[in-house]
């Protein structure tokens, strides 16, 4: 489930206007997990 750029701006854009504090997408090859309110941490 590749994102593009613009998918992935209307995503976050989606989020930022919920209540919703976590979400994570997963794929086979491919994972995404938006926190909200959280110090960014790198792995």
């Amino acid at each position: 489930m590749p994102l593009d750029i613009n998918q992935l701006r209307e995503l976050l854009a989606a989020i930022a206007q919920t209540d919703i504090a976590e979400v994570t997408l997963k794929s086979a090859d491919f994972e995404l997990t938006v926190r909200k309110g959280i110090p960014v941490s790198y792995t």
